[in-house]
């Protein structure tokens, strides 16, 4: 009988993001399939903590107040008085700080991931990026779009590096929702257009598009309602934009929510304007609800939807094509739906969690032999 893997999986803090869901779900997955795996915080436990514990996935956190050499030997000791099989770091730097650590415990297997197309990367982040490569056995990256931006830039082998891609939860993203609540709960009528998307208020979202994109659809369905969900540094300037334009009372901020899945479920058309991204998981959890999505192609997003197949895909910084895809689909609620309906089927067959969580597995497993 093959042991069960004893994997810890290192990052700054558990916040609130798609990389810090994704370790979640997968650890969930694994431990449910009878490993010990484990999660590491260098810095605080961070907001999801109540979250693991709840789910039952043992969660420690370093409390260290910054990087340096007091973090490099708080990893050491910790993996020296509690051997692994495997480390898997994630987020940027963090196969540095505990790619070097683990090599000296004596771990057997470091990886490090790569989960983003980062066209402002600063150098600094690049000179960690290139020092960490040495550390790690594998590099694992979300998309293909990803590991082509990867090789481009670091000194990394092309064996070394390998695409798995991220997964839905099925049990979760494809079940019936109450939209007519989320609709009472905004005041949203229930006969209208909703267009909605989820993403933090950062440069890269290209909200600045979005909001153009909304200017566009009003002028043509002034019915129309549109839902922004998210938070973030860009958020108040785009409040501010949002209220110069028409009919500033139907384009609703939620701010930070975490009942994502019930407010996609709500709208008619899912729109993602993104300029640069490595797989993003909100694109591939809309699909799972059947939600049909026009987006940018940014980073692995046409490796998972076919435009006019199950979904748009529209040129970036292009409001007036993003808006005539969206109206398209307003106009035609059947064409929406087959797009919708082609949208799940492929989420179902190709990005699941346990598609993800067998990857992984067997990834891990082939490394340790």
């Amino acid at each position: 009988m093959t042991r069960p893997l004893r994997i810890l999986y290192i990052v700054p803090q558990m916040d609130l993001g798609g990389a810090e869901t994704h370790v979640v779900r997968l650890a969930e997955q694994l431990r449910r399939r009878g490993h010990d795996v484990q999660i590491l915080c260098i810095f605080q436990e961070g907001i999801l903590a109540a979250w693991i514990q709840k789910l039952g996935i043992p969660l420690a956190a370093l409390h260290q107040k910054k990087w340096g050499f007091s973090a490099f030997r708080a990893v050491y000791e910790r993996l020296k008085a509690q051997p692994v099989d495997v480390v898997h770091t994630y987020l940027f730097g963090l196969h540095l700080f505990g790619g070097v650590p683990a090599r000296l415990a004596g771990v057997p297997v470091v990886v490090s991931s790569r989960r983003d197309v980062e066209l402002s990367q600063p150098s600094k982040i690049l000179w960690l990026e290139q020092a960490g490569n040495y550390f790690s056995d594998r590099v694992v990256c979300c998309s293909e779009a990803v590991r082509r931006w990867v090789l481009s830039r670091e000194n990394l082998k092309s064996e070394k590096a390998l695409t798995i891609y991220n997964g839905v939860d099925l049990s979760e993203f494809s079940l019936a929702m109450d939209t007519a609540a989320v609709r009472r709960e905004f005041n949203i009528p229930e006969t209208v257009p909703l267009v909605g998307t989820v993403a933090n208020f950062s440069l890269k979202k290209g909200y600045g598009y979005f909001l153009e994109t909304i200017r566009l659809i009003l002028e043509q369905k002034p019915e129309c309602y549109f839902l922004l969900v998210g938070s973030g540094p860009l958020e108040k300037a785009m409040r501010l934009e949002a209220a110069k334009l028409p009919r500033p009372s139907q384009i609703i901020f939620t701010g930070a929510r975490r009942d994502i899945a019930r407010l996609v479920s709500a709208m008619n058309v899912f729109a993602f304007c993104s300029l640069w991204e490595g797989l993003p998981n909100v694109v591939l959890e809309a699909m799972a609800m059947s939600r049909p999505v026009v987006s940018t192609p940014a980073g692995g997003v046409p490796e998972v939807i076919t435009d006019g197949v199950n979904g748009r895909i529209v040129a970036m910084r292009a409001p007036e094509a993003m808006a005539q895809a969206i109206l398209a689909l307003i106009e035609n609620p059947d064409r929406a739906q087959a797009l919708g309906v082609a949208a799940q089927r492929t989420i179902e067959t190709r990005f699941s969690l346990e598609r993800m969580t067998d990857d992984y597995e067997s990834f891990y497993r082939a490394e340790v032999h």
